[in-house]
């Protein structure tokens, strides 16, 4: 090609390499909103674990989040907790049943005790114990004798 000097190919090469530190972005947002869980923020919990399910939705029960820590990848998980932490039951349950986070949820048993947890609160805040009731109380009959005096 007539004046091709290789631009295009650097163009390409430098967009590849740009693309790597945004993908491995959301697994430091995931890690800042597992800390974020720890403290008991959830509104950070919130906005982290939807920034990291925008680098990647699909769950995992390990990946490498850094260096050598490794742990179970479910945004889903974080996502259902913080709902449930601020009393929001459907919210809760839409994260936590979400087909593919519930496998993995299933595998690791600190999410599993916790999603159970929330799982059964959620239900009996959703389904109440019905108000006791008393059968209805017949009237009583008055009583007729043939006992009349003689």
């Amino acid at each position: 090609m007539p004046g091709f000097d290789g631009r295009l190919i650097l163009l390409a090469a430098a967009l590849v390499l740009a693309a790597g530190p945004v993908r491995a972005d959301y697994k430091q947002d995931y890690a800042r909103g597992q800390e974020a869980a720890a403290d008991g923020n959830w509104a950070d919990v919130e906005r982290l674990m939807q920034e990291a399910m925008s680098g990647s939705t699909t769950p995992a029960a390990r990946v490498r989040l850094y260096g050598q820590r490794f742990a179970p990848y479910v945004p889903q998980y974080y996502l259902g907790l913080a709902a449930f932490r601020t009393n929001q039951c459907a919210e809760a349950m839409r994260w936590f049943n979400d087909p593919q986070a519930a496998a993995v949820i299933a595998q690791v048993p600190d999410m599993k005790g916790v999603a159970d947890d929330a799982r059964q609160q959620c239900r009996t805040v959703a389904t109440p114990d019905p108000k006791p009731t008393t059968p209805p109380v017949e009237p009583q009959k008055p009583v007729v004798t043939n006992d009349l005096p003689p």
